[in-house]
């Protein structure tokens, strides 16, 4: 399936805990809403395309966060909607965009200065919510270490995706709800 990584026990916290709203509206910019219907429409009208297994969750036990990059043996880059796909049908459980929200808003980044200094994470995407951008196109949240600090950004899933920027995903069952 490509690159996981556990995230041990040692961690100064053991859970994220999942209470900071996500609304890609005032989270990103007016405009922004979360993808619904099926991926080759307009994204406008059915279901929020969303992982609902996640949106259950109330918090996420560190021990049981994988980073997968889906990467498969020859490849170097993946488009992000092909990640996506292979994420799905993996049965991966895809942390959605509120889990993101509510790490880049701790704190000090304490969670993700604790990954970047001990696991290496310095680039993370949540792909168990697709962002609807202004213009019709499909984005997810990542949140990434720039310079001198963490950034979050939306990127789109056409674009390719490499070994450095995994997706934060959980096994098949729900965990830590």
């Amino acid at each position: 399936m490509g690159k996981a990584v556990t995230i041990g026990q040692s961690h100064h916290k053991s859970k994220i805990i999942r209470a900071v709203p996500f609304d890609p509206a005032k989270f990103i910019d007016k405009g922004y809403t979360i993808w619904r219907g099926p991926s080759d429409g307009y994204g406008l009208e059915g279901e929020e395309e969303q992982d609902a297994r996640s949106l259950v969750l109330k918090e996420v036990e560190l021990s049981k966060l994988l980073f997968e990059t889906c990467l498969q043996k020859g490849e170097s880059l993946i488009k992000g909607k092909e990640k996506l796909k292979r994420l799905k049908s993996a049965g991966r459980i895809r942390l959605d965009a509120r889990f993101g929200a509510a790490l880049y808003k701790e704190p000090g980044y304490r969670t993700l200065e604790w990954l970047r200094a001990n696991r290496g994470i310095a680039w993370v995407d949540f792909p168990g919510t697709t962002i609807r951008v202004p213009f019709g196109h499909q984005y997810v949240l990542d949140l990434y270490f720039g310079g001198s600090g963490w950034y979050w950004y939306v990127r789109w899933l056409e674009n390719d995706w490499n070994s450095n920027e995994p997706s934060a995903v959980l096994a098949s069952e729900p965990l830590g709800s």
